[in-house]
């Protein structure tokens, strides 16, 4: 799954958000309303965003 359908927003929306306002990406679901409503997509989003940003933040 790549994208929360109840709130039409794809995982790297958030990452990239998160990144931008130098949030967590917690809080940037909430404010998108991600993972919010039904949270099917709730494991894969928290996988996703992790994994993303573990990566971002990895000395290259």
């Amino acid at each position: 799954m790549i994208k929360c359908h109840c709130a039409e927003v794809y995982f790297d929306e958030i990452v990239q958000l998160a990144i931008e306002k130098g949030k967590n990406y917690k809080e940037v679901m909430q404010e998108l309303g991600a993972s919010q409503i039904c949270t099917a997509c709730r494991d894969d989003l928290i996988s996703y965003c992790e994994n993303k940003l573990i990566s971002y933040l990895e000395p290259a």
